[in-house]
């Protein structure tokens, strides 16, 4: 009898389906990967310098960045919160927005970390730190840290926003400005007020009002900001 020879159209066939099932479930686990750390949303509107409200009412904390707060008790860093607001409404409310996360994709009050980037692919994050609007979060250490640090540091070196010689002499005059509480009393007064007595200590007004001393009606020092 001859030799048959056997077919390996079968074989390469099965070769060939193989192969090609493991490079989709590659190539699903690499947009699986991606996808979950990539998302893109319309941002319904800014809440503040640093946090934004998606369409779908996520709130998204901005990576890397702490801006002034809008009910800060001095006028200069109201001034300066509403500024990097209304910087953070030009830039992406009402557009889409693309937010990258890092692994820990929330923090303790459910918001969402992220990274924001607009559609033309500006990361909102470091602009608002290349500007002088926000600084630089050092709680903790992310991705692009060090990134950041130096775009915070060129705008210190350029004065920009924050930095400005405006906002730093605003800020001086405000905290330069000294009343006096005493141990057991919960108002603050100017040096010569009738009402103070031995225990009296100095202190700056913008102390006085953070720890919750309100202002002396006799002597009628500067009210706080």
């Amino acid at each position: 009898m001859g030799n048959e020879k056997k077919s390996i159209f079968p074989i390469t066939i099965s070769i060939f389906l193989r192969n090609f099932l493991l490079i989709l479930v590659f190539l699903l686990f690499i947009f699986y990967s991606a996808s979950s750390f990539q998302d893109k949303n319309v941002c319904h509107r800014v809440i503040d310098g640093d946090t934004i409200e998606l369409d779908n009412g996520e709130h998204v904390r901005l990576i890397g960045i702490d801006a002034p707060e809008l009910d800060a008790r001095q006028q200069t860093e109201r001034a300066s919160a509403r500024q990097a607001r209304d910087a953070l409404r030009s830039l992406i409310e009402g557009q889409v927005v693309r937010l990258e996360y890092e692994d820990k994709k929330r923090d303790s009050f459910g918001r969402l970390l992220a990274y924001v980037y607009t559609q033309n692919n500006v990361l909102v994050n470091s602009y608002l730190l290349d500007h002088g609007l926000v600084k630089l979060d050092r709680k903790y250490v992310f991705h692009l840290y060090r990134q950041f640090e130096d775009a915070e540091s060129i705008a210190q070196k350029q004065k920009r926003g924050l930095w400005g010689a405006r906002a730093f002499e605003n800020r001086k005059k405000e905290s330069g400005i000294r009343v006096f509480v005493t141990a057991s009393g919960k108002k603050y007064h100017m040096a010569k007020c009738r009402y103070l007595n031995d225990s009296k200590k100095e202190i700056s007004l913008e102390d006085a009002c953070s720890r919750g001393y309100s202002p002396c009606s006799f002597c009628k020092p500067p009210r706080c900001k």
